[in-house]
């Protein structure tokens, strides 16, 4: 249980960490921003969480794959539109989203674990752990970052920034294959005939 908790932690907060460091090095935020940031985020994965009963009903019982994709799209246009035009609001709605998205797994995953008595000391140990390890990777991961923009400039943080906000639209696809929005069986490629 104290690996599983460990391995979800980092799974969950990871993503978060990443992109709050990287749209901190394109341009820097008060720490009263990203302290808001953080406490709006939460909020909003609790309301998300406490949601999800009736949203799931949506669409012929789809609803939660069509929010999470729609929070995957909003998290793809903030990030680009922070990147363009380094709006305070594209940082918020970016990070916020990318919070509600994540956070909401891991709460539902604590909350239906720390009901078992026997896995509460195991459930505590490795939330601390994994949020350790995402605190301290996040600070090297900073100062890499503003290495890397005060050596090269900010190309390779834009190309960094579009890589992890193009990985929430393989989420965004995978979801939709999963409710069959897009098929996913076609044959891209056939190599049979050139053996």
């Amino acid at each position: 249980m104290l690996i599983t908790s460990l391995v979800m932690s980092l799974n969950q907060l990871l993503p978060v960490a990443i992109l709050l460091v990287l749209l901190q090095v394109v341009k820097k935020q008060s720490s009263l921003q990203i302290g808001s940031v953080l406490v709006i985020g939460a909020l909003m994965s609790f309301l998300y969480m406490q949601s999800a009963s009736w949203v799931s009903q949506w669409f012929e019982h789809q609803g939660l794959e069509y929010s999470q994709i729609g929070l995957c799209i909003t998290i793809f246009i903030a990030v680009l539109f922070f990147a363009l035009k380094q709006k305070s609001a594209a940082f918020y709605i970016a990070v916020i989203s990318t919070i509600t998205l994540y956070l909401s797994h891991y709460i539902i995953y604590l909350t239906s674990f720390w009901q078992n008595n026997d896995a509460g000391q195991s459930l505590f140990i490795g939330t601390l752990l994994g949020s350790g390890i995402c605190l301290s990777f996040s600070v090297l991961l900073y100062f890499l970052m503003n290495a890397i923009k005060h050596r090269f400039g900010m190309y390779p943080l834009f190309t960094l920034l579009a890589f992890n906000s193009a990985a929430k639209l393989l989420v965004a696809l995978d979801l939709a294959s999963q409710i069959d929005l897009i098929t996913n069986t076609a044959t891209v490629w056939d190599l049979r005939d050139a053996l």
